[in-house]
């Protein structure tokens, strides 16, 4: 897009740091993603690395539309972990090493002079799918995260709710069983170790070799189940292969359970479903609603819609923008 056609609106800087990949955009006040770019997270790099890395991007992000970094309004960044809101401080991220304690806010403030806001990157995905997507007018709502990790960001009375330490909404690690294998925390029984993706692709494997290799997954993994992904088990869920939809319901099941208490406990207007593994919603999601409808309180599980999110493979980055709207400059709040 060129100076000429760009909207003549603010731009917000959202970041959205991942284990594998950090995704980036300029949005508008829309919530339209104006320019995009993305890189591979260079985990033995640190945050120092990524800071480096985010500021060359920033840089050519808003070269081609004629500006400069410092035009911007803020930057917005989710982290995949617990985060001090206040002060942008990373609590903890399991998947990145040395970023525990890390001042992000601080640091990136100081090399930029822009006005920077950190949080979770399910409260982030949350606020987007609110301010601009499927959750958009709801007075409470819960927005699940599904993909590696398994996560939630709560809109309770029109606020976002962070708990009293900021690690509210880590629905993955709720227990649905007092057994069972374990997360990337050593906790057992927790729903992330049931349902992440490399539980669905473990669950899948031992099918296989209970079972033997469809034709389908033969030809989709070329042949080696270490090619095994969640992607595979959709493609081959949708030509119809046994086994394949035989996971993905059983996946909507331990989903549903799960659900089925968070309905309980907060009786929320509506449920977003977003991430990768939600993509393969129309195979897991019919086993969710009838666990749900077995396990939920009849008037909480009829209140509670649940629907895909809108924002798709922009989320982190629309929702992070979101973020700064609303808490960045110090002005505005939900």
């Amino acid at each position: 897009m060129t100076p000429e056609n760009r909207p003549d609106q603010s731009l917000v800087a959202g970041i959205d740091l991942g284990g594998t990949q950090i995704k980036m955009g300029l949005v508008d006040q829309e919530g339209h993603v104006i320019v995009n770019g993305r890189f591979d997270t260079a985990r033995e790099a640190g945050p120092e690395g990524f800071i480096q890395k985010a500021v060359d991007k920033l840089q050519r992000m808003t070269e081609k539309l004629g500006l400069q970094v410092d035009a911007l309004e803020g930057i917005g960044i989710g982290i995949p972990g617990p985060v001090d809101f206040d002060s942008g401080i990373v609590d903890s991220c399991m998947n990145l090493p040395g970023w525990n304690g890390f001042p992000l806010k601080t640091a990136l403030e100081s090399r930029l002079g822009l006005s920077v806001a950190v949080d979770n990157d399910a409260n982030n995905i949350t606020l987007g799918e609110w301010l601009y997507g499927a959750a958009k007018g709801a007075h409470s709502a819960v927005c699940v995260t599904l993909g590696t990790g398994v996560g939630a960001g709560l809109i309770l009375n029109g606020t976002l709710y962070r708990g009293s330490s900021g690690a509210a909404g880590e629905f993955g690690h709720t227990p649905i069983a007092f057994t069972g294998p374990k997360t990337a925390s050593g906790v057992a029984g927790n729903l992330e170790a049931f349902i992440g993706n490399s539980r669905i692709v473990a669950r899948a494997k031992d099918k296989v070799r209970k079972k033997g290799l469809s034709v389908t997954l033969q030809r989709l993994t070329a042949g080696n189940l270490d090619n095994l992904t969640p992607e595979h088990l959709s493609e081959a869920a949708a030509l119809g292969d046994p086994l394949a939809l035989e996971v993905w319901a059983e996946i909507g099941f331990f989903l549903g359970v799960g659900l089925a208490g968070l309905i309980n406990l907060l009786n929320p207007d509506c449920i977003v479903l977003a991430g990768g593994v939600a993509g393969a919603s129309k195979f897991f999601l019919p086993e969710t609603k009838r666990t749900i409808d077995k396990r939920a309180m009849g008037v909480a599980a009829e209140c509670a819609k649940i629907v895909m999110g809108k924002l798709k493979g922009q989320a982190g980055v629309v929702g992070s923008a979101a973020l700064w709207r609303l808490h960045g400059d110090g002005s505005k709040g939900e």
